[in-house]
C-alpha cells in the first residue's frame, strides 16, 4: 500500500507523465518548462550542441506558446 495513494485521485495520471529522458527523446516540440525539467534531471545531456539546437527549434515552432507554460503559475 502507497503512503501517498489517498493523495493521487488516478494513478493513470503518474503513468501518463513521462520522464525526462521520454521527453527528450519525443519529436514534439517542447515548451520552456519542459525543458528546464530536463535540464535539472539530465544537466551533462541538456548542454550538449544537439540538445541545445532542438530547443531553439521547438522555440521558433512554438512561438509565443514556447514559454506560456511560465503564465500558468
Amino acid at each position: 500500500m502507497s503512503v501517498f495513494k489517498d493523495m493521487v485521485e488516478d494513478e493513470s495520471v503518474l503513468d501518463s507523465v513521462p520522464n525526462p529522458q521520454q521527453q527528450l527523446n519525443s519529436p514534439k516540440p517542447k515548451t520552456f518548462q519542459q525543458w528546464q525539467n530536463i535540464r535539472r534531471s539530465m544537466a551533462s545531456r541538456y548542454y550538449t550542441p544537439r540538445v541545445q539546437l532542438q530547443m531553439q527549434r521547438d522555440c521558433t515552432a512554438l512561438g509565443h506558446a514556447f514559454f506560456d507554460d511560465l503564465n500558468e503559475e
